[in-house]
């Protein structure tokens, strides 16, 4: 084997390993922080999609449902009192981070609000 062939043969793993240490580290640096800050408002992710409109003073329908689980059905019904109806999904991420602030404050402002938690 020649001397230039024999750098190539050598050069090649060597520098393949250069770069696997080097894209590992670097992999290794960039931040996964999956915690949830709830204290600052995010960005829209569809800001052309507007929010409901203003129903204040008026009553929520009766809206029917089944326990997926149990097959019982029930109805949600307003109780003269605000009411907090959360749409999540059990392997969710953002909806398991979010779900502590949301039994915080239930157990906070559960006399004076509803919350009602949906996982369909």
């Amino acid at each position: 084997m020649t001397w230039n062939r024999r750098a190539v043969v050598l050069a090649v793993p060597v520098l393949v390993l250069l770069v696997s240490v080097v894209g590992g580290w670097a992999l290794s640096q960039s931040s996964d922080n999956v915690d949830a800050n709830l204290t600052t408002p995010g960005t829209e992710q569809f800001p052309t999609i507007g929010t409901n409109a203003n129903n204040t003073g008026k009553k929520f329908p009766f809206v029917e449902v089944t326990d997926n689980a149990t097959g019982e059905a029930g109805i949600i019904s307003p109780a003269g009192k605000p009411m907090v109806v959360n749409f999540w999904y059990s392997t969710c991420e953002p909806c398991k981070r979010e779900m502590p602030a949301l039994s915080a404050a239930s157990l906070k402002y559960g006399s004076q609000v509803d919350f009602v938690g949906i996982n369909p």
